[in-house]
């Protein structure tokens, strides 16, 4: 017999969809057209609410206006590179809405193991 509790019930498609409506992101890579990619990718996810940037600084001030629950980064950016952008979120102190333990996810074309 199958459980009603929600956390065994199945979501529908609809409803797997629907619960990243409200979810902000924000991605910040260097090439546009890599971050609107990724933009295109979590609209199919269900989000709706997704910011672009194109450098660590610029996602700096994004992420100090507004409220994000997730940072998509990449890691080779200019001036301000991803790692800077990562350490300069968790080492914050005072800022207007940037939360230091905001989710973040690297990306990166680098594939040598030595560089990651």
């Amino acid at each position: 017999m199958r459980s009603s509790s929600t956390s065994g019930a199945q979501l529908s498609e609809t409803d797997k969809r629907n619960r990243f409506m409200n979810t902000r992101v924000l991605v910040a890579d260097r090439d546009l057209r890599i971050a609107d990619l990724v933009r295109r990718v979590l609209f199919n996810f269900g989000f709706r609410h997704v910011d672009m940037v194109d450098s660590g600084l610029k996602a700096l001030e994004a992420l100090d206006q507004n409220s994000y629950e997730l940072l998509i980064t990449e890691w080779n950016m200019t001036p301000t590179d991803g790692i800077s952008l990562v350490k300069a979120i968790r080492e914050a102190k005072k800022a207007k809405r940037l939360r230091r333990d905001t989710p973040i996810i690297m990306l990166t074309g680098k594939a040598e193991r030595e560089d990651v």
